[in-house]
């Protein structure tokens, strides 16, 4: 969690060195979206979201899905990850925005032009296009990331209302015990 602490600048020659020379595999990995891959992936950001939202998750779910007979993996299954649909999506929403708004990581590793991303590409319409033209590209641009949570927007607010409620009993089907006591 110290690498919040840091700023990006700080790991950009290192991280770079990683790439050209990936370490105990030797392999370059430039011209390859596996670093951006990797970079997206490895965000302390993101571990802090992910364990503010399990613990969270109320501890008398998980103990009734084991007096109702659940094992770990199908309470891991049936309770916590429908539970945790939400912080997925807003993971993933927060993971694309940043991946599809990168410009110096893409801009560093593919050279090769038919990789471009698409804020790469239009950067190097600077010398081709006007000025009005490129920004018309990033009106253009912005429209994957607004439609993806637009889309999604719907199923986060629904899943963040019902998460956890009462009487929802889609978690956990299976231990519902039915009659009597």
């Amino acid at each position: 969690m110290w690498t919040m602490l840091l700023p990006n600048t700080l790991g950009m020659v290192p991280i770079f060195k990683n790439i050209i020379d990936f370490p105990v595999i030797g392999i370059n990995l430039t011209n390859t979206f596996w670093p951006m891959w990797m970079m997206a992936g490895a965000n302390a950001f993101y571990v802090i979201v992910f364990k503010g939202f399990f613990d969270g998750i109320p501890p008398s779910l998980v103990d009734a899905a084991k007096m109702d007979g659940g094992t770990r993996l199908s309470i891991f299954f049936r309770v916590v990850a429908p539970l945790s649909k939400p912080v997925i999506m807003a993971i993933t929403i927060f993971t694309v925005n940043a991946a599809w708004a990168d410009f110096f990581w893409p801009y560093m590793v593919l050279k090769d032009q038919s990789m471009w991303t698409v804020i790469v590409a239009i950067f190097n319409l600077k010398s081709v296009v006007p000025l009005d033209i490129q920004f018309i590209a990033l009106t253009f641009a912005m429209i994957p990331p607004l439609s993806c949570l637009s889309f999604s927007k719907g199923t986060l607010c629904r899943d963040l209302r019902s998460a956890g409620s009462e009487g929802n009993g889609a978690c956990f089907p299976k231990f519902v015990v039915k009659g009597g006591e």
